[in-house]
C-alpha cells in the first residue's frame, strides 16, 4: 500500500521517502512517523554551524489506500469516467436514430402501397363485370353479394335530391306486360345529371347492402341498396 504525507513546507502530498519535495525543493528528513526536519532547498548556503538546525513541527501523515488516492488523481480520475461516459452516450444516440431512420424508411415504402385506393374502372369494364342477381337473391343473401357489380334497368318512382348532384332514387326493376316496371323496389345512391319519376334507366352500380325507409302509411321498407357507378337514361318519362 502507497503512503503518502503531506509536506511540512508546501502541503502538497507526496509519497514515503520523497526527497526533496518535487514541489518545493525542499531537503527532507524521513522517519517512520513521515518527514521530520524542514532543512534549507538543494543547492542553497548552508547555515553556520553554530546555528541550531531549524526543526518544523510534526504533521499527522496521512496514508492512502490503493483506492483513496489525492484529489488530483480522483479529479483525474472523474475526468476519464465523465469522458467515457459522454462516449457511450454518443454512440447510444447514434444507434438510436440508425433504427429510428430505418423503421421510418420501412414505414414511408409501405404505406403508400397499404393506402392505394383501387384503380378506378372504365365504363366499359364497368359493364363487362356487371351481372344481373335475381330480386329474390340479393334480398335474401344480400351478403353474398356486397361489393359486386351489377346491372339493372327501371322506372324511377322517386327522386330525392340530397344537394348539388347528389341523389336518392328508387328504381322499380320487375316488369310486367300490363303494368310496366311496379315493383321489385332497389335503392340507388346516384351522383349526375338529374333525373325525373317516371324515366326509364339502366343502371350500373355496387352493391352496397340493405336500406330501410318509412313507407307512406309509416311501415318501415327494406330493400337493397346499390351506389351507382354509371347511369344511362333509356327513356324520357313524358315520352
Amino acid at each position: 500500500m502507497q503512503q503518502w504525507y503531506k509536506c511540512p513546507r508546501c502541503g502538497k502530498d507526496i509519497l514515503y521517502a520523497t526527497n526533496p519535495c518535487p514541489y518545493c525543493n525542499c531537503s527532507l528528513a524521513w522517519s517512520q512517523q513521515g518527514p521530520m526536519i524542514y532543512l534549507p532547498p538543494v543547492g542553497a548556503s548552508q547555515q553556520p554551524s553554530d546555528q541550531p538546525t531549524i526543526e518544523v513541527p510534526q504533521q499527522p501523515a496521512v496514508q492512502y489506500s490503493s483506492t483513496d488516492k489525492p484529489d488530483n488523481e480522483k479529479a483525474k480520475a472523474q475526468k476519464k469516467n465523465v469522458g467515457i461516459g459522454c462516449v457511450a452516450i454518443i454512440i447510444a444516440g447514434i444507434v438510436i436514430f440508425a433504427i429510428v431512420g430505418v423503421c421510418s424508411n420501412s414505414k414511408s415504402q409501405t404505406t403508400p402501397e397499404a393506402n392505394q385506393a383501387p384503380p378506378k374502372l372504365t365504363i366499359s369494364e364497368i359493364k363487362s363485370r356487371a351481372i344481373t342477381i335475381p330480386y329474390d337473391d340479393l334480398m335474401r343473401h344480400n351478403e353474398q353479394y356486397v361489393g359486386q357489380i351489377v346491372y339493372y334497368r327501371g322506372k324511377l318512382v322517386q327522386v330525392v335530391s340530397s344537394y348539388g348532384d347528389v341523389y336518392t332514387l328508387r328504381l322499380a326493376t320487375k316488369q310486367t306486360q300490363y303494368l310496366g316496371y311496379s315493383d321489385d323496389i332497389v335503392w340507388i345512391n346516384y351522383n349526375g345529371e338529374r333525373l325525373l319519376e317516371k324515366d326509364i334507366v339502366d343502371v350500373w352500380g355496387k352493391v352496397k347492402g340493405l336500406q330501410a325507409y318509412s313507407a307512406l302509411f309509416g311501415n318501415q321498407v327494406t330493400i337493397p341498396e346499390i351506389d351507382a357507378l354509371f347511369t344511362e337514361l333509356v327513356t324520357k318519362g313524358t315520352d
